[in-house]
């Protein structure tokens, strides 16, 4: 008889076994401190190592300040989108949105990825907010529901590939800084 699955990875699919690791308590996965996370920091255990990913080779972009809508995507206060550099791994690259504050989240419009001259590749886009005041977050404060945990694309060269038409980013605030954390980020592979 095979030997049953650790409580965390139960799940119908790998969305299902996501969310159960992210909910469990104790944590196994930790979105403030991932390098930190149980699960990475086990030790030896029974069945085959981990693959050696490393959790340090991330990718991160600049902080940069958000361009807040005070009303609708393209009108006069929205005329010009928040725009991140994505230079740090494609020349040229960038990711747009609009952003309007809604309660105590952000609520993000036309999130599209363009791709610079030699194209664009990503995988797991974490948008970090950088609050201001009265926070010990070091590394930032990812988007706890890990919105684009299954995103793995390629751009070619001047080509755009929206992210989403809308989303929104919990406890984030248009005031704070922004920026995004891959897994990968370069030219199109």
């Amino acid at each position: 008889m095979a030997p049953l699955a650790p409580p965390y990875l139960v799940g119908m699919d790998d969305l299902d076994i996501r969310d159960t690791m992210v909910a469990i308590i104790p944590s196994v996965v930790s979105l403030t401190s991932p390098k930190t996370s149980p699960v990475l920091l086990k030790g030896m255990h029974e069945g085959p190592a981990l693959a050696a990913r490393g959790s340090s080779n991330f990718i991160d972009t600049e902080k940069i300040a958000i361009q807040p809508c005070t009303g609708a995507p393209l009108d006069a206060t929205c005329m010009t989108p928040t725009s991140i550099d994505l230079s740090v791994g494609s020349p040229g690259s960038t990711v747009t949105f609009f952003a309007t504050q809604l309660g105590p989240d952000l609520y993000v419009q036309q999130l599209v990825a363009t791709a610079g001259p030699s194209g664009l590749h990503l995988t797991h886009p974490i948008f970090k907010t950088w609050p201001a005041m009265g926070s010990d977050m070091a590394d930032g404060r990812p988007d706890a529901n890990d919105t684009f945990y299954n995103v793995a694309i390629d751009i070619a060269a001047g080509a755009k590939s929206t992210l989403a038409a809308t989303t929104s980013f919990v406890g984030f605030s248009a005031t704070d800084m922004i920026s995004i954390q891959f897994d990968e980020l370069g030219p199109m592979q």
